[in-house]
């Protein structure tokens, strides 16, 4: 295959917003034109195929090549590459400005002095997987944080320039080729799950009120709580609920990582990931609350078992603050658990009454429920420990005394 026809066919697999990406990562190096009447930014792929051949002759390749490395795109290198050879002017160390987890088995053994064999590697693993990982670098912007009252749900807005970034608090991502200004807070699924699972559907990720006041963004990337290794056809599985003026809109996903959905050219509203119910798989990172209400001769805790989702997380804290209960801090399970599940409650002392024996693990947008644990006279510390119904423990944590006041 000619060079002009593989860079062609290769750079035909961007989606629209990529292509412009793809563009934008060229332009700052060269800042020339294509010819005198059209410019890169407005050039088709025929155009800028065309043209780095012109300019980068023999090199047009391997410049791609570390373009679409900076893409987080190592699939696509996969795909130019004729051999397993190196990117010229990349170290292996660098690959040019993609971040991997060294952590992950699938580089471990990987020999640091071959840059070629870890692009074959990084496009590997995504086949085999069957997902998109995304190696693209995401810059951490923390929110500004506005609350009306006490038991309000907070705002949180945000500001940035060009380029690709990621919200601290929510993990929302957005990639934007202008100054942006938007905010967004967290609401209920409560009034829209009915509607969802009549259509098929569950949440798989929070319910998200995003509004952008200055500028445009090109993708916007949706958090989601899903165990995709669960999921087959994930494009065809995962879906967005869009709430608009008009009624519920559900969007089809551009792709699907193991933390987010993405969407191109994304319009705003009431925003939330959905997945097809027909599947109940393992959620990523599940919360364990504790209430305890205080000054009492006994103890009683309110333990919930919940999904992490932090509109829900914030109505079980006004629920229960309003209740006269106080909260006790313990880290979350550290395993996935599967949905649809039952998981039991246990603690170390005998005197210890726990109801109900079991509760299954599933979204509940509004009163949720909870195990309520009571101990009489408690004069020593004793440990909670959650089983998932037929198997091992799936999460412990120890109470003491000092942490609640009898």
């Amino acid at each position: 295959m000619e060079t002009t026809e593989q860079l062609v066919e290769t750079l035909n697999q961007l989606s629209v917003t990529d292509f412009k990406e793809f563009k934008a990562l060229i332009q700052p190096e060269t800042n020339l034109e294509l010819d005198s009447s059209s410019c890169l930014k407005e050039a088709n792929i025929q155009d800028v195929v065309n043209w780095m051949v012109e300019r980068f002759k023999e090199e047009c390749v391997e410049e791609t090549k570390k373009i679409l490395l900076k893409m987080g795109r190592p699939d696509l290198v996969q795909r130019l590459a004729a051999t397993d050879s190196g990117v010229k002017g990349c170290s292996a160390s660098e690959t040019c400005g993609v971040s991997y987890r060294e952590g992950d088995a699938a580089f471990r053994d990987f020999d640091a002095g071959q840059t070629g064999g870890l692009i074959k590697l990084l496009g590997d693993h995504m086949i085999k997987n069957k997902v998109a990982k995304d190696y693209r670098r995401w810059i951490k912007l923390k929110p500004e944080v506005k609350v009306k009252g006490p038991r309000d749900a907070p705002t949180y807005s945000l500001r940035s320039e060009a380029g690709r970034f990621e919200c601290s608090v929510s993990g929302l991502r957005w990639f934007c080729q202008e100054k942006v200004a938007f905010r967004y807070r967290f609401c209920s699924w409560d009034g829209h799950m009915e509607r969802m699972e009549s259509r098929g559907y569950r949440p798989a990720g929070p319910l998200m009120d995003i509004t952008v006041s200055t500028g445009t963004m090109l993708e916007v990337q949706l958090p989601h709580w899903v165990y995709i290794e669960d999921v087959p056809e994930l494009l065809d599985n995962f879906a967005v609920l869009h709430v608009t003026d008009y009624g519920d809109v559900l969007e089809k996903v551009a792709q699907v990582t193991e933390t987010h959905v993405t969407l191109t050219e994304p319009a705003f509203s009431l925003l939330g990931c959905l997945l097809n119910i027909f599947f109940s798989p393992r959620i990523n990172c599940c919360n364990t609350l504790i209430y305890y209400q205080p000054n009492k001769p006994f103890l009683k805790l309110h333990v919930y078992l919940i999904l992490p989702d932090p509109a829900l997380k914030q109505s079980i804290y006004k629920d229960e603050t309003s209740g006269g209960y106080e909260a006790i801090k313990k880290p979350h399970p550290d395993q996935r658990l599967k949905m649809d599940c039952g998981f039991t409650l246990k603690a170390s002392v005998e005197t210890a009454h726990i109801q109900p024996p079991q509760i299954t693990l599933r979204h509940v947008s509004q009163d949720p429920n909870f195990y309520e644990v009571f101990i009489e006279n408690p004069d020593r510390r004793f440990n909670l420990e959650l089983l998932q119904t037929g198997s091992e423990t799936v999460w412990f944590c120890e109470i003491r005394k000092g942490q609640f006041v009898p």
